[in-house]
């Protein structure tokens, strides 16, 4: 929805492009957001036997978890994440502050 309002927005080309830098880096935080969401917890050891490995994988994946295609989250992966999410949160406030305050200005007028 965003990028549609974007797209249709009155926003000049450098904007746009701000916008869909914006957009590329959030696909990636959207997709784990859907892993963790959908993801079952798996524990195992790993092929050395000394590794113990906790990770988030998606059910498709239960029956195959060392097939390489099958993606494992761990901790240090997940934090990496939230710190990427954290600065995004920052850039889209900066970048749609007015959005922001529409809506609150909306509900604030009982819309």
């Amino acid at each position: 929805m965003v990028k549609s309002l974007v797209a249709s927005g009155p926003y000049s080309d450098e904007k746009r492009q701000v916008f869909e830098k914006f957009f590329a880096r959030l696909d990636p935080i959207r997709e784990l957001r859907n892993q963790i969401a959908h993801g079952h917890l798996l524990s195992r050891w790993l092929e050395d036997a000394k590794t113990w490995q906790i990770s988030l994988v998606l059910p498709k994946d239960l029956d195959a978890p060392t097939a390489p295609e099958t993606r494992h989250l761990d901790s240090a992966e997940l934090t990496e994440a939230l710190t990427e999410l954290t600065e995004l949160i920052e850039e889209f406030q900066k970048l749609s502050g007015h959005w922001i305050e529409e809506k609150v200005e909306i509900h604030a007028n009982g819309g």
